[in-house]
């Protein structure tokens, strides 16, 4: 046992614990009320309802949760949606997300393209139209997809025709096998029947 004294009431008492600070429960509770910090009372007026109410927590500024919802549908429906220029291909678009810079994905693409390969001009003519354009991408040839198609069948119209002659009946025809000797399949069975009476 060790003799130790009160930290209330100031009386010496014996402890087995050095570390208690008290000789009673009394004197315990008494001395933490007497140190209990009193925060100050804060009354402020909800925005939206204008009723006063007193604050419970850091950075409150409404009286219920009603009220801050009702504050934030408000802000959402009176903020103006502001339109942006795309600083890669100068079309006008609105934002979608807050740090929207550019009108699309493929803008966005390109233009970490250019500052990547440090290419100094991404504009180039294309082929079907001989206009100039802008890439947004750094494989793209045309300039739209309308001159991407037309060239397409331009090239398949111009393609040279592969041209035989049928070994039944001598009509030419076009071919896209080249082991193929009919025009039809009842020229091959005319031609079969013949093979066969002459070899008979």
């Amino acid at each position: 046992m060790i003799s130790d004294f009160c930290k209330y009431c100031g009386k010496y008492y014996d402890t087995a614990s050095q570390h208690k600070g008290f000789c009673s429960t009394e004197c315990r509770i008494a001395f933490k009320e007497r140190n209990k910090i009193v925060k100050p009372v804060i009354i402020k007026t909800c925005p939206i309802c204008n009723k006063d109410f007193t604050v419970k927590r850091h950075g409150q500024g409404f009286c219920s949760l009603k009220c801050r919802g009702q504050y934030e549908t408000n802000l959402k429906a009176n903020a103006k949606v502001k339109k942006l220029i795309c600083p890669w291909c100068n079309t006008e678009f609105t934002p979608q997300a807050p740090n929207q810079r550019f009108c699309k994905e493929q803008c966005t693409v390109a233009f970490r393209d250019k500052i990547k390969y440090n290419a100094p001009d991404l504009t180039r003519v294309c082929p079907e139209c001989n206009k100039l354009f802008r890439r947004t991408d750094a494989l793209q040839i045309f300039c739209s997809d309308d001159c991407h198609q037309s060239h397409i069948s331009k090239t398949v119209s111009s393609k040279p025709k592969n041209l035989s002659h049928c070994v039944n009946c001598g009509k030419t025809f076009e071919i896209n096998n080249f082991s193929r000797r009919f025009c039809s399949e009842s020229c091959k069975k005319k031609y079969t029947l013949k093979k066969k009476h002459k070899a008979n």
